[in-house]
C-alpha cells in the first residue's frame, strides 16, 4: 500500500496559490546538458542513484515526513526543472519552494523495501515536471523505518549529502525552525573532474568476461538486492558484498598510522594483482579518485565516483610496495594534471573510497545505519570500495555489475581477503603467495559471550591503569577512587573507542566506575580480543620524528574564536586578558639549567608551543618555528638573569606582559630567588592560544620525565610522537562546520535573554563605582576537609562527578540570590573529539554554554541530575566554539557587549602544579603553585573549582573572580558566604534529599545580615 503525501498540493490548495510559480530561467552547465541528453535517450533510470538508511529507535514519522518535505525550502536545486524547446534549447527554471512529495510504503520485510526501492530507481524522473530527488519511507513489519532516496545524476555538481542530512536533522529536531540557513547548497559548483555518465560495456565484452555467470538457471538467494524464492531464474542485477577486517591487517604493509590515500594505494595494488592474475594477464587498468575527502559531494551515497583518474599498473607481479608507491605518487599529483575525461581500454576497475551520509543524520534518539544497496546500473563492471570506520576497522565493499555470476562476488571477496592476509588464493588462477599470515576477519571471528566480556573488561582495565598511571588497579576498583575525574574519563572513553572499538557513554563511567561493571554496559562495535593499551602499543619502539610541514596553517575553530575575542577585549583596554600566568615555588633545590633543557625538549616535541601568529589580508594564520631556530628567540631566564627583581615584582611584571605573537614565542619561563630564604620560584607565562588545561597536565608529565633524564645525564626517550597541533587545525578547517552540532546549541538557547549581572542596579548592596571596563578581583572560598569529603560522597551516591555537585551548588546559590530561573552558564569543554590528538599540546578547549533550568527542578538531587545530564549530553557537540553560537543567535555583526552568559564555572582537576619531580627512590624536587594576583576580568563572575593534591592530601577550594563594575565589595562577600553555606547544605544531602525552596529562608537571612552591615558601615 502506498500513501502519497503530495504536501505541495495540500499547501497550494489551502493557501489558494498556483501549484508552481515559474521563476526566471537559470543557466544550464555543460555537465547538466550531457546528463539531460543521456537521460532522454534512455528510459531505464540509469542516470539515477538509490540509497537506503535503516532508522531504528524512537522514530517520529510525522516529524520525519515534515522535515523531508521542507528540504525544498533550504535547497533551491530541488525546485529546478529542465525544459526544452526549439527556440531556447535546454533551460533550467525554478519553481516556488513548495513542499517536496514524500511517499510512505507499508512493507512486510526489509527485503520487500529494497525490492520496491530498486524498482523506483528504474523509473525515470520527468525532469521537466518533477523534482530531481525522491524520498520514500518504508514501515510496517520491520524494525524501525527505512528511508529510501532516489536522486538524479544531474544534481551532482551542486548537491552534497552532508548539508542535506544536517539540515534534515535540524528540521527534525526542531520542527519550528525558520532561521535562514547559510549552509544550504544554493549554487556553488563542485569540481567533479572525470566521472562516467554511462555504464561501461557489457561485462562479456571486457577483460572481465571470466566473471560472467556460467549457469544462469541456478537460483541462489542474495541479501541486497534479493532474489525472490519463487523466481524461475535469478535476475541479472548488480550486487554488492561487504566485509570488515581488523585494522591491524594494514600493519603488514607499513600502514600503522595510515592516511586514506596510502590505504587506497595499497589496496589498489593488491586488487590489481588479484584481478590481473585471474584474468591471466600481467597488467591492470584502474580508476581511482584524486580527492578522497569529497565524501559529502557523492550523490550515490555509497562511494566516491567523481573526479576519477586513470592509472595503469603495468606489472602486477612487481612487489606490492613498489606498485602502491607508484599509485600514491600519481594520486598526489595536482588534479589539473589529468584530463576532464578519459578514453582508455574497456574493462578498467574502480578502486575508490567509501562514503556514508548516515553519519550526518542526527535525528534525536534515532539510530541511522546505511543499508547495503547496489546501484541498478554501476558505472564500472567491478568496483572495490575501501574505508576505515570510526573504530579503525578496514571495510571493503565489492560491487559487480549485472551479468556477473550471482554467486561469484562473495567468493571473490573471500579470496581477496585471503590475499590481503597473505594466504595463497585457491581461486580461478593460482599465483605466488607473499607468505603473510591471514587477516583476522572480524565478522568471522568466533568468540563466546564470556570471551568477549573478558576481552572488554581487560581492555577497559588496561586503559584505566594507563590513564591513572597505576598498574595495581584491579577490575573491581573504582576509577574515581584512584584519582579519576571527568577529563581523564573523556580520555579513556576516546581511547577505548579508537583503539578497541568499545563504546562507553560518559554517564556510565559515573554509574558503573569499575572495569568489571563498565564492561557490562559497553557496546562492542567490532570483535574485541585483548589488545594492548594506547601507551603499551606505542611503547614497543622509539618513535622517530616525522617530517613536519612548517608552512602556514589556519587557526583551529577554538583558536579563531579566541583570536576574535582578543580584538574585542583589546578595544576596551584588556590586552592581557588571555595571559595564563602560572607560578611555582620549589620546596627543594631545582637545577635551573637542566630545567631549561627539559623544556627545550618539550618545545621540540610539541610544535604548537613554538608557533608564531600573524595575519594576512585580515586573516590570521599560524606558522611553526623550526626547532633549529629556537636559539634565535628569548624565552627562558635563570634566576641570575633577572636583574635583582624580587619575587613579587617579577611575578606581577610577567602577569601583565604583552606578547608580540608575530615575532616571539607565546611563552616565557623565568626563575627568580627569594632574597630572604633563597627559595626558587618559577614564572611560567603562556598565551592561551597555545595551551589548555588538558595540555598543561600532559606538558607537566613530560616535563617531569625530561627533567629527570637531564639531571641524570641522558636524553629523554619518548614512547611515541604526538600529532602536531597545526595538522589538527588544517584538518578541522578543511571540513565545514558541523551544522547539526551548531543547530543543537542554537535550538537550546533560542529565545533566551542574554546575561545580566546577578544583582539588579537597585540592589541594597550596589554602589556606584568609577572603574575601568575590565578591572576586577578575586576571592578564595575555602571548603573544609569535612565538607569536601561529604561532597565527594554525594557525587558518588548520585553517580555524578564532584564537578557536577559543586556546579549545581554554585548555580543554586546564584538562583537563590536572584539569578534567572533559566540560567545560562559558561562551561569550558575539552574540545578533543579526535583520539589521535589526545597527546597533543595545544588549544582545543571550546568555551561552551549550559542551561540550568530551575523551572522543573525541586530538589538538590534533581538539580545534580540535570547538571550531570546536560553536561554529558553536550560533550559530543563541543566542537562548536562560543562565537559561532552567539553569531547564530544574534547575527554575525552583532554588537552585544560581553558573552551570552554572566556566570562561568570551570574545573581544575588534579592540578599538576602541586607535586614533585621524582629523580630516584630517595630524591625528589617538590613544588607547589602560587596563586596569581588577578586585576583584570573579562567575565562577570568566574568560579574556578580547584581540586588539588597537596602533600598527599586531597583539597577542594573555589576561586571566584569578578568584574568590579558589576559587583560591589559587599556583594562579593555575600556571594562568597552564600556559596560557602550551600556547599555545607549539599554536603549534608548524601543520604537524604532536600527541597531547594527550603534554602530560600537561609539565604534571605544571610542577605539581610549583609545589608544591615553595609548600611551600618
Amino acid at each position: 500500500m502506498t500513501l502519497n503525501l503530495d504536501v505541495s498540493k495540500l499547501e497550494a490548495h489551502r493557501d489558494g496559490i498556483p501549484q508552481q510559480t515559474i521563476e526566471p530561467s537559470l543557466g544550464v552547465s555543460e555537465f547538466e546538458q550531457r546528463v539531460w541528453l543521456y537521460h532522454q535517450q534512455h528510459d531505464d533510470g540509469r542516470s539515477q542513484y538509490a540509497s537506503a538508511y535503516h532508522l531504528t529507535g524512537e522514530v517520529n514519522m510525522g516529524k520525519l515526513v515534515a522535515a523531508l518535505s521542507q528540504l525544498s525550502q533550504d535547497f533551491p536545486i530541488f525546485n529546478q526543472r529542465y525544459l526544452f524547446n526549439d527556440a531556447l534549447g535546454l533551460t533550467k527554471q525554478g519553481v516556488d519552494a513548495s513542499l517536496l512529495r514524500v511517499d510512505i510504503e507499508q512493507v512486510v520485510s526489509l527485503e520487500q523495501a529494497m525490492q520496491h526501492l530498486m524498482a523506483l530507481q528504474n523509473q525515470p524522473i520527468a525532469l521537466d515536471d518533477d523534482a530531481p530527488i525522491r524520498f520514500v519511507l518504508y514501515s510496517g513489519d520491520i524494525d524501525g523505518v527505512v528511508l529510501g532516496v532516489v536522486t538524479h545524476q544531474i544534481l551532482s555538481e551542486r548537491m552534497d549529502w552532508q548539508n542535506v542530512f544536517q539540515r534534515l536533522s535540524a528540521r527534525y529536531n526542531q520542527p519550528s525552525l525558520k532561521r535562514d540557513w547559510e549552509g544550504a547548497s544554493t549554487g556553488r559548483s563542485a569540481h567533479i573532474g572525470y566521472t562516467p555518465l554511462t555504464p561501461q560495456s557489457d561485462i562479456g565484452n571486457t577483460c572481465f568476461a571470466w566473471l560472467q555467470s556460467a549457469q544462469p538457471e541456478l537460483v541462489v538467494e542474495q541479501s541486497w538486492p534479493a532474489t525472490p524464492k519463487d523466481s524461475p531464474e535469478p535476475p541479472m542485477l548488480a550486487r554488492k558484498y561487504r566485509v570488515s577486517l581488523q585494522g591491524s591487517v594494514l600493519d603488514d604493509y607499513g600502514l600503522s598510522q595510515p592516511n586514506k590515500k596510502e590505504v587506497l594505494s595499497v589496496i589498489a595494488a593488491l586488487f590489481a594483482r588479484y584481478l590481473a592474475v585471474n584474468a591471466n594477464t600481467d597488467q591492470c587498468d584502474l580508476y581511482l579518485p584524486y580527492d578522497v575527502e569529497r565524501r559529502a559531494f557523492e550523490l550515490n551515497g555509497a562511494m566516491i565516483e567523481t573526479g576519477l583518474i586513470a592509472i595503469k599498473v603495468p606489472h602486477v607481479s612487481a612487489p606490492i610496495e613498489r606498485n602502491s608507491a607508484e599509485i600514491l605518487a600519481q594520486l598526489n599529483q595536482s588534479r589539473e594534471h589529468y584530463a576532464a575525461s578519459y578514453h582508455g581500454q574497456q574493462g578498467a576497475a574502480l578502486v575508490t573510497w567509501l562514503v556514508d551520509p548516515s553519519v550526518h543524520l542526527q535525528l534525536g534518539q534515532v539510530n541511522a545505519e546505511k543499508s547495503l544497496f547496489a546501484a541498478a546500473h554501476p558505472k564500472f563492471a567491478v568496483t572495490l570500495g575501501v574505508g576505515l570506520n570510526c573504530q579503525g576497522a578496514l571495510v571493503l565493499e565489492l560491487t559487480l555489475a549485472a551479468g556477473a555470476s550471482p554467486y561469484i562476488g562473495a567468493f571473490m571477496l573471500e579470496q581477496f581477503v585471503a590475499q590481503i592476509g597473505g594466504k595463497a588464493a585457491s581461486s580461478l588462477h593460482l599465483y605466488e603467495s607473499d607468505n603473510r599470515e591471514p587477516a583476522n576477519v572480524s565478522k568471522t571471528t568466533s568468540q563466546t559471550y564470556e570471551q568477549t566480556q573478558a576481552a572488554v573488561e581487560a581492555a577497559i582495565l588496561a586503559e584505566f591503569r594507563t590513564a591513572l598511571a597505576n598498574q595495581t588497579m584491579t577490575a573491581d576498583d573504582d576509577f574515581f577512587d584512584f584519582g579519576g575525574h571527568s577529563l581523564i574519563a573523556t580520555r579513556v572513553i576516546g581511547r577505548l573507542l579508537s583503539d578497541h572499538g568499545i563504546e562507553i557513554h560518559i554517564n556510565d563511567m559515573f554509574s558503573f566506575p569499575s572495569a568489571k561493571q563498565l564492561a557490562q554496559q559497553a557496546r562492542v562495535q567490532q570483535a574485541v580480543m585483548h589488545q594492548p593499551s594506547h601507551f603499551e602499543a606505542k611503547a614497543t619502539a622509539q618513535s622517530q620524528h616525522n617530517p613536519i610541514a612548517l608552512d602556514r596553517a589556519p587557526l583551529s575553530l577554538a583558536q579563531h574564536s579566541l583570536w576574535k575575542a582578543m580584538s574585542k577585549y583589546a578595544s576596551v583596554g584588556l590586552n592581557n586578558i588571555f595571559n595564563l600566568p602560572f607560578a611555582l615555588k620549589f620546596l627543594d633545590r631545582v637545577d635551573e639549567a637542566a630545567f631549561g633543557r627539559a623544556f627545550h625538549a618539550i618545545l621540540l616535541r610539541h610544535t604548537g608551543l613554538r608557533t608564531r601568529f600573524s595575519t594576512e589580508d585580515n586573516q590570521p594564520y599560524q606558522q611553526v618555528i623550526p626547532g633549529e631556530k629556537l636559539a634565535e628567540y628569548q624565552w627562558f631566564w635563570t634566576s641570575q638573569q633577572n636583574g635583582g627583581l624580587s619575587v613579587s615584582d617579577l611575578l606581577a611584571q610577567e602577569a601583565e606582559y604583552a606578547f608580540d605573537l608575530d615575532n616571539e614565542l607565546p611563552l616565557r619561563l623565568r626563575f627568580v630567588k627569594d632574597d630572604a630564604d633563597g627559595a626558587q620560584y618559577l614564572s611560567l607565562l603562556f598565551h592561551h592560544i597555545v595551551l589548555d588545561e588538558w595540555s598543561l597536565n600532559t606538558m607537566m608529565d613530560e616535563l617531569a620525565l625530561a627533567y629527570r633524564c637531564y639531571v641524570q645525564g641522558h636524553e629523554p626517550q619518548w614512547h611515541m610522537q604526538p600529532r602536531p597541533f597545526h595538522e589538527f587545525a588544517r584538518k578541522q578547517r578543511a571540513s565545514d562546520v558541523n551544522q547539526a552540532h551548531l543547530s543543537y546549541w542554537l535550538n537550546k538557547f533560542e529565545g533566551l535573554p542574554w546575561a545580566e549581572p546577578i544583582f539588579p542596579a537597585h540592589h541594597p548592596l550596589s554602589v556606584e563605582q568609577q572603574v575601568e571596563s575590565g578591572e576586577g578581583g578575586w576571592v578564595e572560598i575555602k571548603i573544609p576537609q569535612r565538607v569536601s569529603s561529604q561532597l565527594y560522597a554525594l557525587a558518588k551516591a548520585r553517580s555524578a562527578s564532584l564537578f557536577n555537585v559543586v556546579y549545581a551548588a554554585i548555580a543554586a546559590s546564584l538562583r537563590l540570590l536572584g539569578a534567572p530561573e533559566k540560567l545560562i552558564v559558561g562551561t569550558p569543554a575539552a574540545g578533543r573529539l579526535d583520539a589521535d590528538y589526545f597527546d597533543t599540546v595545544g588549544y582545543f578547549t571550546t568555551l561552551g554554554v549550559q542551561l540550568v533550568d530551575f523551572t522543573g527542578v525541586k530538589s538538590i538531587w534533581q538539580l545534580i541530575e540535570q547538571v550531570k545530564n546536560s553536561i554529558n549530553e553536550s560533550m559530543a557537540y563541543t566542537d562548536i566554539p562560543i562565537d559561532l553560537i552567539e553569531e547564530g543567535l544574534k547575527g554575525v555583526d552583532h554588537d552585544t557587549e560581553g558573552h551570552m552568559f554572566e556566570v562561568f564555572i570551570q574545573l581544575h582537576a588534579k592540578n599538576k602544579f602541586h607535586g614533585a619531580f621524582e629523580l630516584s627512590e630517595n630524591e625528589r624536587v617538590r613544588f607547589q603553585q602560587v596563586d596569581p594576583d588577578k586585576s583584570e576580568s573579562g567575565l562577570g563572575l568566574q568560579f574556578e573549582v580547584m581540586e588539588e593534591s597537596i602533600d598527599g592530601e586531597q583539597t577542594l577550594r573555589v576561586m571566584m573572580s569578578y568584574m568590579n563594575k558589576n559587583y560591589s565589595p559587599a556583594q562579593v562577600t555575600l556571594l562568597s558566604d552564600v556559596n560557602r553555606r550551600l556547599f555545607e547544605v549539599f554536603a549534608g544531602c548524601v543520604a537524604q534529599d532536600q527541597d531547594l525552596a527550603q534554602l530560600q529562608e537561609q539565604v534571605a537571612a544571610l542577605e539581610a545580615t549583609a545589608c544591615l552591615a553595609h548600611k551600618g558601615a
